[in-house]
């Protein structure tokens, strides 16, 4: 007994001729004699087509669980980074402030200083004229410290800086030709 077997191709061909209510493999009831089965060709299509769409539906959630996670670590970078500024803002707050109270006491101890001298200096004549001159300067130095403190001073010389810059400039390389000369061995 002789089979006959035929080709995919062969059908195909034999369906874009027009054979009867079968038109190139789509389905009908065609040579195949089914109620709209499709032909091995269409299913293997159509199971592609629905791996091909899972794979796009898992490859799309992870990444957008991939998303959502960076965007969590993101945001614990960020409040950890906030935090960390704080901390170290609220230590730089508290080392200007220790400052600040350093520098005023210095302050008081100058005021003191000139208290002293003032008291213990010669009262009268030339020499009681230049101490009490003296004293005065290192008080009112003192008072100064104490009262503006070592942020005030920052200040202070800031303004000195702005409004005199060619006089500080030259004030620095005085200084620093001084503590070149100083410090050479």
């Amino acid at each position: 007994m002789a089979t006959t077997t035929t080709n995919p191709k062969d059908e195909r061909k034999a369906g874009s001729q027009g054979s009867p209510g079968h038109q190139g493999g789509q389905g009908g009831q065609g040579n195949h004699g089914g109620q709209g089965n499709h032909g091995p060709l269409d299913k293997a299509k159509d199971m592609g087509a629905d791996a091909m769409n899972k794979a796009k539906d898992m490859g799309s959630d992870a990444l957008n669980k991939a998303k959502e996670v960076g965007g969590d670590v993101l945001n614990k970078a960020k409040e950890t980074m906030g935090q960390a500024g704080d901390m170290a803002q609220k230590a730089m707050g508290t080392a200007g402030d220790k400052a600040d109270d350093w520098t005023a006491t210095a302050g008081h101890k100058i005021g003191d200083l000139g208290d002293a001298i003032d008291s213990k200096g010669p009262q009268s004549g030339m020499a009681g004229t230049a101490t009490h001159a003296v004293a005065k300067t290192i008080k009112d130095t003192g008072k100064y410290i104490e009262d503006v403190k070592l942020s005030g001073m920052i200040e202070d010389v800031g303004e000195l800086v702005k409004n005199h810059p060619l006089a500080s400039v030259l004030i620095v390389l005085g200084v620093g030709y001084c503590l070149g000369r100083t410090l050479k061995i």
